[in-house]
């Protein structure tokens, strides 16, 4: 199996699970209503970069997405530890 993602705008990655690897879905967190519109525009900025791509069909895998509020606004993070333990790893060294 073959995940896509768009890292750079114009470059694609290609993630391969292990055989017989149980994709997971985790459900999403609830967020406050006041903090909804913060979200969706943080959302937004990525999208426009070219960055991340909305999914609006059914995947195998999904994250659960969490927010966390800092002193310079509002951070967005993912938990992708089951997706992690899943993927098989490249066998040669990164250039740096």
């Amino acid at each position: 199996m073959h995940l896509k993602t768009c890292l750079v705008p114009g470059k694609k990655v290609h993630l391969t699970t292990i055989e017989g690897s149980t994709p997971v879905i985790r459900c999403s967190r609830t967020l406050p209503e006041s903090k909804k519109q913060a979200v969706r525009d943080e959302l937004q900025c990525p999208v426009d970069a070219g960055i991340i791509v909305p999914v609006d069909e059914p995947t195998d895998w999904v994250s659960q997405m969490s927010v966390a509020e800092k002193k310079s606004g509002i951070r967005i993070c993912i938990d992708p530890r089951l997706l992690n333990e899943a993927l098989k790893r490249e066998h040669y060294k990164l250039p740096l």
